[in-house]
């Protein structure tokens, strides 16, 4: 449960609070993109 935990959390909280952090930027500015990129790699990995 604990590795399960911190993949949630550096994928997924990490992320939301980059986008909250940066977003509040964004706003203050009016513009701006934020662009989320995913990997397979966190599920299957590949032979080296």
């Amino acid at each position: 449960m604990d590795a399960w935990r911190q993949t949630l959390d550096t994928n997924l909280v990490g992320a939301a609070n980059l986008c909250y952090l940066v977003g509040r930027h964004m706003i203050e500015q009016r513009s701006g993109r934020i662009v989320n990129i995913t990997s397979r790699g966190a599920f299957r990995g590949e032979p080296d």
